[in-house]
């Protein structure tokens, strides 16, 4: 039941609700922000997905204390959104933070960063980029086999980027 039509102006008014309650800087805003950047990037807007991943992005880095993985999911939303704009160089920076935050916030050998490996991957083959595109790919394929079965969801994406990879 995907009725995106009627759930983006409940994101428009939870997000205007906890601004008006909590103020531009909570974290649940961002939280919302982020959230909704998700609902733009799931309908294929990505420039939309961009806007909102950033603006996420900014108020979590806002908040006291150790990096957060919050700061990890905003920063990876914002680079996926970023690849899928064709926006390579700014993507390819955006997934190489999100890996030591992954690794920071949830640990070394985390899905997370394994995940964000084969995304940078993706990204890589996508700007022809190949040999670092496959070393991340790698990276990905065997960290996720460390921790999935074979035939799980994330392992058969990264198998398919690397079919993507090796026919290009």
């Amino acid at each position: 039941m995907r009725r995106f039509d009627e759930a983006e102006p409940l994101y428009r008014e939870a997000i205007a609700i906890e601004r008006e309650t909590r103020g531009d800087d909570h974290p649940y805003v961002a939280y919302d922000l982020q959230q909704y950047s998700a609902y733009w990037a799931n309908v294929g807007d990505y420039a939309k997905a961009e806007r909102y991943a950033r603006e996420a992005l900014r108020i979590f880095e806002r908040q006291p204390g150790p990096p957060s993985p919050y700061i990890a999911a905003a920063t990876s939303a914002l680079a996926d959104a970023l690849c899928a704009q064709d926006k390579f160089d700014a993507a390819t920076r955006m997934y190489e933070r999100s890996i030591p935050l992954w690794r920071t916030t949830e640990g070394q050998n985390d899905r997370q960063t394994f995940r964000m490996k084969g995304g940078l991957g993706r990204c890589l083959v996508r700007a022809r980029r190949f040999e670092p595109a496959e070393r991340q790919l790698m990276e990905a394929l065997n960290g996720l086999r460390t921790l999935y079965a074979p035939d799980h969801r994330y392992l058969v994406k990264v198998r398919k980027a690397l079919v993507e990879l090796y026919e290009a």
